[in-house]
């Protein structure tokens, strides 16, 4: 017999916890709606387009845009999400099931918060001042009741998702994330060559 572990890693987690997440839709660079798949036909995992837009939302808002000047003084801004923090974190999830678990039940009720105190807005829709607000309130365990209902911390949920996106930025490239190694460039452990 499966253990609830055992399951969550044969039949994704939503199977396991009777999760039933919704999809939803958003506007592309070029203006485009697009559907995101509803989760609910779809067992929630990370390997999902709106984990991967979840993710990198999350790490443009903990890593805002940041201006670096390479050796010649060239000024760079340079966005978090483009070292590919989702892909490190898939990654790390399927190699380290613990993981895996705590950072998908961390988002998974960080999305459900934003349901409820958006009224059914996911954090990748959001306006960047309602992400940093929603951000802060998990960070200060300061969401209502009517808002984290969950029964883990608010803080130990914060500290999950800081954790994974901070090491997926700062990640050897190998071990997926930090593409091209943007993530030293974006935090000058590294200057840019042009």
């Amino acid at each position: 017999m499966e253990t609830k572990t055992e399951h969550a890693l044969v039949h994704g987690l939503g199977d396991a916890l009777g999760l039933q997440p919704r999809g939803y839709s958003r506007k592309t660079p070029e203006g485009e709606i697009r559907d995101c798949p509803d989760l609910a036909e779809n067992p929630l995992n990370l390997f999902t387009l709106p984990y991967s837009e979840l993710i990198e939302a999350l790490t443009d808002t903990l890593f805002p845009p940041n201006q670096v000047a390479s050796r010649n003084g060239r000024q760079h801004l340079l966005k978090a999400s483009e070292a590919r923090v989702d892909r490190h974190i898939h990654f790390r999830a399927a190699w380290q099931p613990p993981f895996g678990i705590r950072i998908q039940l961390a988002l998974r009720d960080l999305t459900d918060a934003c349901l409820k105190r958006y009224t059914g807005r996911h954090f990748a829709v959001l306006t960047e001042q309602e992400r940093i607000d929603v951000l802060t309130a998990l960070q200060k365990s300061a969401l209502p009741p009517t808002q984290w209902a969950m029964l883990r911390p608010q803080a130990e949920a914060f500290a999950a998702i800081h954790e994974a996106v901070s090491c997926g930025l700062m990640a050897e490239p190998g071990y997926g994330g930090n593409a091209h190694g943007i993530g030293w460039f974006y935090t000058r452990f590294m200057t840019l060559g042009e």
